[in-house]
C-alpha cells in the first residue's frame, strides 16, 4: 500500500472523498483478495484504477487485465482512467463515474439459502413499478416503433446536468412526450439514486402539454411494502388527476415548451413557479458573484479542512477560515456548509504564517504533511512548508 498519493489520485480523492459522489461511500487503497484498489464503492460494486505511463507497457497490460478479470468475478465493475486524464479532464472522468454509479453493475450470487423471499419480494415490487411502462410494440429499448406507448425509468441527473442538454434540446422535440412523473422521493429497490418516469410515443408530437409529477417531499421513512410506500401510492392516484395536491407530489399539464429546454425544474409545491419568478427578476448568478469553478485543491483535507467549531474551538484566526460550499450541498437556493476551510488569504494576497500563531499551533502537528505536498511549487504550499520547519 501507498501512502502517498500521486497528484491524480489525490485530485480524484478530493471529489469521492466523504460521500461527495452521489452520496456514495468510496475507500481508498481497498483490499480485495490479493490486489489493492485504488478506490472503491462496496455498495455499487465499483473498483476505480488510476494509471501512470508504466501501465502502458506490455506486462503491466497483462497484470493489469488479469487484476481486472478478478475483480469483475467477483462482481465489481472496474474503471481505469490515466493520470493525465484525471489532472486535465476531471469533468469527464467525474461523469463517467457518475453514469457507473447510476447504471450499477448486476449483484453477486447470494449465499445458498438465503435471499429467496427477500429476492421474491424485489421483483414483485419492480413489477408494480413496470406496470407504468408500456414497452415498445416490438420490444425495442429507447422509444421504439409505431404508436405504441414506451416508458422508461431513469436516474434523473440528466435533467439538470450538462450532458442531459442534448437530449433534451434536440432529441425530445422530436417525439411525442406524454408524461414526465418525479420518483425522486419514492423509494424503488435498484434505483439508489433518484429517478424519473418518462412515457411517449415516437411520433410527432401531438398535444401541447405534458402531464407532469412534481414532487414535493420523500419517504418519511423506509417502508416496509415499497409498492405501498406513501409517494409512490400518491403518484398512483394523482397521475391522472391534473390540478391535484398532496402532501408528496403535485399534478399539472405543462406547456410542452417547458421540456424541450435544459435543465427542467420538476419540483412540485410552487417550486417550479417560484423558479420562474426568480428568473423574471433580472438578477443573474453571475452579477452577485465574482468566480465560478474549480479555484484550487488543499491535497490535505485532513489539515485544511474541518468544522466551524472545531476551527473556533482551537481559536483559530476567523478571518483566515471561509466555509466551503460544494456543488452537492447547493440545494433549493440555499447551502448549509459542514466543512470549513483554511484559507490564508486577503484580497488575493496571501498572509504571512507570523501573523496567524493560533493556526500555526493547529498545523505544527501536520508540518510534515505540508512540507511534503505534492505541488510544492505554489507559493502558499511553498510558504508553509518553510514555516513547518522553522517553526
Amino acid at each position: 500500500m501507498r501512502h502517498a498519493p500521486t497528484d491524480a489520485e489525490g485530485r480524484l480523492w478530493y471529489f469521492l472523498r466523504n460521500r461527495r459522489m452521489a452520496g456514495h461511500k468510496f475507500r481508498r487503497q481497498h483490499s480485495i483478495g490479493p490486489y489493492i484498489v485504488d478506490f472503491v464503492c462496496v455498495d455499487a460494486r465499483l473498483a476505480i484504477e488510476i494509471d501512470g505511463g508504466q501501465h502502458g507497457e506490455s506486462e503491466a497490460i497483462r497484470s493489469d487485465q488479469a487484476r481486472d478479470r478478478f475483480l469483475r468475478e467477483r462482481g465489481l465493475e472496474v474503471l481505469r482512467f490515466w493520470n493525465h486524464e484525471v489532472l486535465g479532464r476531471t469533468e469527464a472522468v467525474l461523469e463517467k463515474i457518475w453514469l457507473a454509479l447510476e447504471t450499477p453493475s448486476p449483484p453477486a450470487p447470494l449465499p445458498e439459502g438465503r435471499g429467496e423471499k427477500e429476492g421474491c419480494e424485489k421483483v414483485r415490487t419492480m413489477q408494480c413499478v413496470e406496470t407504468t411502462l408500456s414497452p415498445s410494440p416490438h420490444g425495442e429499448r429507447g422509444w421504439g416503433e409505431g404508436a405504441g406507448y414506451v416508458g422508461m425509468i431513469t436516474a434523473n441527473s440528466f435533467t439538470k446536468r450538462e450532458f442531459g442538454k442534448k437530449l433534451i434540446e434536440a432529441f425530445l422535440p422530436t417525439v411525442d412526450l406524454t408524461h414526465v412523473i418525479d420518483t425522486s422521493g419514492a423509494y424503488i429497490p435498484g434505483h439508489g439514486t433518484p429517478t424519473v418516469i418518462l412515457l411517449g410515443r415516437n411520433r410527432q408530437p401531438v398535444m401541447n402539454s405534458v402531464r407532469t409529477v412534481m414532487g414535493i417531499k420523500g419517504e418519511p421513512s423506509t417502508p416496509s411494502n415499497p409498492a405501498r410506500g406513501q409517494v409512490w401510492s400518491a403518484i398512483v392516484g394523482q397521475v391522472d388527476c391534473a390540478g391535484s395536491e398532496s402532501a408528496f407530489v403535485s399534478v399539472a399539464d405543462t406547456p410542452r415548451e417547458t421540456f424541450i429546454k435544459h435543465p427542467w425544474s420538476i419540483g412540485g409545491g410552487g417550486a417550479a413557479d417560484l423558479k420562474e419568478v426568480i428568473e423574471r427578476s433580472g438578477i443573474s448568478l453571475s452579477s452577485v458573484i465574482s468566480l465560478v469553478g474549480v479555484f484550487g485543491m488543499t491535497n490535505a483535507d485532513e489539515a485544511m479542512l474541518a468544522d466551524r467549531k472545531s476551527f473556533q474551538r482551537r481559536g483559530i484566526e476567523g478571518y483566515a477560515v471561509h466555509p466551503l460550499v460544494l456543488g452537492d450541498i447547493a440545494r433549493d437556493w440555499t447551502a448549509n456548509p459542514n466543512d470549513w476551510v483554511f484559507f490564508p488569504y486577503q484580497n488575493s494576497n496571501l498572509l504571512d504564517i507570523a501573523s496567524l500563531p493560533e493556526a500555526s499551533k493547529w498545523f505544527w502537528p501536520v508540518r510534515t504533511v505540508l512540507g511534503n505536498r505534492a505541488g510544492q511549487s505554489h507559493e502558499a504550499f511553498h510558504v508553509f512548508s518553510l514555516t513547518a520547519n522553522t517553526l
